[in-house]
This record gives structure tokens, C-alpha cells and sequence, in this order.
């Protein structure tokens, strides 16, 4: 099924070519849709990549500091963890849409 590939797409990028958070996260969110819902999420996606390249600032950094903001304190456990956490149960096009 299309959550097990993406879990197992994580788990080989954790041990082979290195992903960044923000593709890890990406997938997470990605995972979570029904396919109704991926295509306004993919657009939604490619938005935030273009503001990220105008500001001159990595995806990673931005997830970063909007964890922070979320968490309104250090965080604890890595990005991904932190993250993953906070959006669990949350529409992954609403999620990305606040961010």
C-alpha cells in the first residue's frame, strides 16, 4: 500500500543517499493524503520551494524555525520527530498551507 512504500522510501534515504528534513517531511505529509487531496498539496508544496528560493533560505532552515515557533521552546528530539509529532492528526494541506 502507498504508506508502507513511503515508509520504506525513509527508511532505505535514512541509510543510503541522505535526505534532508524537509524531504523526509515532505513525504510524511505526502503520505498522510488520499489522493483526492495530493494534487493541491503538491502546488501548495512548489509555492513554499519558490518563496524558499526568492528568500535565499533552505527548506530545512524554514521547518526549523517554524518548529520553534510551534513548539514555543527548544526542541527536544530532532526536526523530523519534533515535526512529525505536531502535525500527527492534522490535514497535511492545512499543515503546509500555515507553514
Amino acid at each position: 500500500n502507498q504508506s508502507l512504500a513511503i515508509k520504506l522510501f525513509q527508511v532505505l534515504n535514512k541509510r543510503g543517499l541522505e535526505l534532508s528534513h524537509a524531504d523526509l517531511i515532505k513525504s510524511y505529509l505526502y503520505g498522510q493524503l488520499h489522493d483526492i487531496k495530493r494534487g493541491q498539496f503538491i502546488s501548495t508544496w512548489a509555492e513554499v520551494e519558490t518563496v524558499s528560493k526568492q528568500i535565499e533560505e533552505p527548506l530545512t532552515e524554514l521547518f526549523t524555525y517554524y518548529e520553534y515557533y510551534l513548539l514555543a521552546r527548544n526542541p527536544r528530539r530532532e526536526l523530523y520527530e519534533e515535526l512529525t509529532s505536531q502535525f500527527k492528526n492534522k490535514d497535511p494541506n492545512g499543515v503546509i498551507y500555515d507553514f
